[in-house]
């Protein structure tokens, strides 16, 4: 049990990394198959001035960056609460099935590393003078007191 108790913060950063790498699997997949991903592009989307291969295009672009950024820990809270915004309208759009549960579950542990902002492992926690400026009072708004212990 001491094992655990001196590995716990290692838990919050493997959470962390397991979303990004959801959301990077996702983008990543949508950049490079959009036409298999028509099928879950929502009505509304017609309305549009794009095509629903664009739309999907579109949206594994921002994934894929959400989850890049997300596992190297640049502006992760920022990415946490673009990746939580971008899983309700879903959640909402589905009906209860699995595809809800399943982005309602990853919702849930994205929440997880926004409530716990960046972890030792972090590129945020590196970046300690950029802080300071100007330009990272805006960028790191919501991570004034940053717990590196974990």
């Amino acid at each position: 049990m001491e094992f655990f108790h001196n590995h716990r913060g290692l838990g919050t950063r493997l959470v962390r990394v397991a979303v990004a790498l959801v959301f990077l699997w996702f983008g990543v997949n949508q950049v490079f198959d959009p036409t298999s991903w028509l099928g879950y592009v929502p009505s509304w989307t017609s309305s549009l001035p794009i095509s629903a291969q664009g739309f999907v295009l579109l949206v594994g672009i921002s994934q894929t960056v959400l989850g890049v950024l997300l596992l190297i820990g640049l502006f992760t809270r920022w990415m946490a609460i673009l990746g939580v915004l971008h899983l309700i309208p879903i959640i909402l759009s589905v009906g209860y099935n699995e595809i809800m549960i399943r982005d309602l579950g990853l919702m849930f542990a994205t929440l997880g590393v926004l409530f716990h902002g960046p972890d030792r492992w972090c590129l945020d926690t590196k970046l300690g003078g950029i802080r300071d400026s100007w330009i990272g009072k805006i960028v790191y708004l919501f991570d004034h007191n940053v717990d590196t212990q974990y």
